[in-house]
């Protein structure tokens, strides 16, 4: 039974690469929708979903934001389970403040398994610039990692 397990999880895991990039609605902390129809075409998206107060989300976040240079040309998409507009506010202010390509919101209606598939802090799935899924990491990963996974 735990192999048939594992092969089901296995097979959910990689099916979903090549799949395009779902039709979300997310909670903005501005209170807005943010839906893959706000998003800029073209352009490759990384979503991550985390935890504001998370260990791995936290040294995630820090990596972006020492080489926040390189992503200029993607769309980052911060998910957390957090309603709270304040902790979301501080977790944009202290690690992406100003940074237009760096959205932090919250999923208010509890669909991101439906969308992208099992997600626990920390989850990134990554989508290159036809928004087709590329990978899935369930914890932390470089910079340049993340660049190679979007191409």
């Amino acid at each position: 039974m735990k192999k048939l397990s594992l092969i089901i999880l296995l097979f959910i895991c990689f099916n979903s690469i090549g799949q395009t990039l779902p039709d979300f609605t997310f909670s903005a902390i501005n209170k807005s929708a943010l839906t893959k129809e706000n998003l800029t075409k073209e352009k490759p998206v990384i979503i991550f979903y985390f935890n504001p107060t998370d260990d791995h989300s936290l040294k995630q976040a820090e990596q972006l934001k020492n080489q926040l240079a390189k992503l200029k040309t993607v769309t980052l998409i911060w998910v957390a389970w957090e309603s709270d507009s304040q902790v979301l506010n501080e977790f944009k202010n202290q690690w992406f403040k100003g940074a237009a390509n760096v959205f932090v919101c919250y999923d208010s209606e509890y669909k991101i398994d439906r969308w992208f598939g099992y997600s626990e802090a920390l989850s990134i799935f990554t989508y290159n610039a036809k928004w087709e899924r590329t990978a899935k990491f369930s914890n932390e990963i470089s910079v340049d990692e993340l660049l190679k996974a979007v191409k």
